[in-house]
């Protein structure tokens, strides 16, 4: 950060890298309780994902309170609609091709709001809260017991992010606008593919209510059901994302058992798994699942009839 702030670029190229390398681990297990059996240490670590990364009080609301009690529920996870207009839920009502955003659709929007992502979790979402702008309250909310000051301070470091390179570098707009935009971009596409990859996957959407039966309606299989794993038996890929790679795993234990337990416990959830016929979703790597997400995002977009003549 102190190259970063002193325009330095190859500080600034490896920074979001770095910043992920260095509290991924830490703000994630934090935010689920489970870094410390010292809720105070826990709260206060989990800050570290700033300024880059989420503000842990919009986290709190539509990660851990929505998205991990109701993953891939078009109705009640907030994450199947942060990148709207554009359908990453085959149950989410097809209102025609997602309004053009920068000029993209479809695929390339998601995309480009994936580069993006982090930029709304730190500033546009904390902001729209403190102004009362909030484009729904499903997705931009915070905790009852937060109140505007403590979110307002909590919005400055990521704010500093983007005017610092503006009030420093003005007289050098190509490094200014570098400075500005290469931290979210980065972490941007890091969070989504680290995240949303083992979720916007065809095998693991959300089964409608009306085609739940009694056998179906457990809530312990339908967050292993809705969720892809891949790498499993990599101590390296459980590192670099936090146990997200065994996003299962990570869901039915999520506040109970940190990520660094997983290889170790693995086996004996998929043999929990196979014994009460709850199939566990899977790819070889991390290329084959980002492979899948890009497919069904692309299936369940429409294109303008001008973008299909285009193409």
């Amino acid at each position: 950060w102190a190259g970063w702030m002193q325009g330095n670029l190859l500080a600034a190229l490896v920074l979001p890298f770095v910043h992920w390398f260095l509290t991924g681990l830490t703000f994630h297990e934090a935010g689920h309780g489970n870094l410390s059996s010292n809720p105070a240490v826990n709260n206060a670590m989990q800050f570290t994902s700033l300024p880059i990364v989420y503000n842990p009080w919009v986290f709190w609301s539509s990660h851990i309170f929505s998205h991990h009690q109701y993953t891939n529920n078009e109705d009640y996870d907030v994450d199947v609609h942060l990148w709207s207009p554009v359908r990453l839920c085959e149950a989410t009502p097809v209102t025609g091709p997602a309004a053009p955003f920068l000029g993209t659709e479809g695929l390339d929007q998601f995309l480009l709001k994936s580069a993006l992502s982090t930029l709304n979790t730190c500033v546009l979402a904390p902001g729209r809260i403190l102004l009362d702008r909030q484009t729904s309250t499903r997705i931009d909310s915070v905790p009852a017991g937060v109140n505007k000051p403590e979110l307002a301070l909590s919005l400055l470091p990521s704010l500093l992010v983007i005017l610092w390179p503006v009030l420093t570098f003005h007289s050098d707009p190509l490094r200014m606008v570098f400075l500005a935009l290469w931290p979210w971009l980065v972490s941007g596409a890091i969070w989504t593919t680290v995240t949303q990859v083992s979720h916007i996957q065809s095998e693991c959407q959300f089964p409608p209510q009306d085609k739940l039966n009694e056998g179906e309606a457990c809530w312990w299989k339908r967050q292993a059901e809705t969720t892809l794993e891949y790498s499993q038996d990599s101590v390296f890929w459980t590192y670099l994302t936090a146990g997200l790679n065994m996003q299962g795993l990570h869901h039915v234990t999520a506040g109970q058992v940190c990520f660094c337990h997983f290889p170790r416990i693995y086996p004996k959830y998929a043999a929990v798994c196979a014994k009460h016929g709850v199939e566990i979703r899977s790819k070889e790597n991390l290329w084959s699942a980002m492979e899948g997400l890009f497919t069904f995002v692309d299936r369940i977009n429409p294109k303008s009839e001008t973008s299909l003549v285009l193409n």
